[in-house]
């Protein structure tokens, strides 16, 4: 599944390439980038129209086109320069989320939710002493921990689903739900941690079963047994995860980078008496 996104192309006067050309004159700015953001630190967008909109801009080029006359007479060869501008400034600046107090709710025993970019995140507590009980001095390999969701809303307006796996083509990302434990949250996005499987662990939504399934988190289970963390509380947070492609000439990889907050639109209602956890240890499943 890919998202669709709009493309937007504007004229920007001719002066402007000009004083780029000037400046490229003056300065190496091949091997002085900061020289280039501090002349040209980068472009501001502001919506004028509409009402609680939500802009996100994936990504901004500047093209500039330039000609020069070559060895043959008469003949002018054409080229054109890209300047990509990165996403260095947080975009939403302003929003407001509705009813949060009930979807916040701990009185609610039926449904947990999600919402972005409310911020509003789902936890679930695993209780590690009942599955020591069962295990004894087992170890753990492999659990699988599967959250059911409520159907998609047929309202109109209603928000699409957070981790789907849906893929944006421009910034080469897709959407994942990621599961953590919350004292991890703030140092996972400051340092740019990846998804490792013994930290954080990544799923996508089964669009037919509409289940999220984490298919083995033994490594965090593992761990809170080892150091009697009872319960083991987790959070699912829904982010993008990035991703590059690159070749050796024969295929095409991929390679995940670190995982960003997912500042889409979106929600979900999954249920609190679907949370099914299957292990397995080394001799023994149950």
């Amino acid at each position: 599944q890919v998202q669709n996104y709009k493309i937007v192309s504007v004229f920007l006067p001719t002066e402007l390439g000009n004083l780029f050309y000037t400046k490229y004159k003056e300065h190496n700015y091949d091997n002085d980038p900061a020289a280039v953001a501090q002349f040209f630190p980068g472009v501001y967008l502001e919506t004028s129209l509409g009402s609680g909109c939500l802009l996100n801009v994936e990504k901004t080029d500047i093209y500039i086109y330039y000609s020069r006359e070559t060895a043959k007479p008469d003949s002018v060869a054409t080229w054109v320069s890209v300047l990509e501008v990165t996403k260095e400034i947080i975009q939403l600046n302003k929003y407001k989320s509705r009813n949060d107090e009930k979807l916040t709710d701990p009185a609610n025993t039926t449904h947990m939710y999600l919402k972005t970019p409310a911020g509003i995140f789902a936890q679930v507590s695993i209780p590690i002493s009942l599955m020591k009980d069962k295990v004894r001095n087992q170890k753990f390999s492999n659990v699988r921990l599967s959250i059911q969701a409520e159907p998609e809303s047929e309202w109109e307006h209603a928000w699409k689903f957070p981790g789907t796996g849906i893929v944006n083509t421009l910034s080469k990302s897709y959407s994942r739900l990621m599961l953590i434990e919350p004292d991890s949250i703030n140092s996972f996005f400051e340092k740019r941690q990846l998804a490792d499987n013994k930290i954080a662990y990544l799923t996508a939504l089964d669009s037919k079963t509409k289940t999220y399934t984490f298919d083995n988190i033994a490594n965090i289970i593992q761990n809170a047994m080892d150091k009697n963390i009872d319960p083991l509380v987790l959070r699912l947070v829904p982010v993008w995860v990035p991703y590059y492609e690159y070749s050796n000439g024969y295929s095409t990889s991929i390679m995940e980078s670190a995982p960003v907050p997912y500042l889409s639109p979106s929600a979900v209602t999954l249920k609190k008496g679907d949370l099914k956890l299957y292990t397995m240890s080394s001799d023994v499943s149950y």
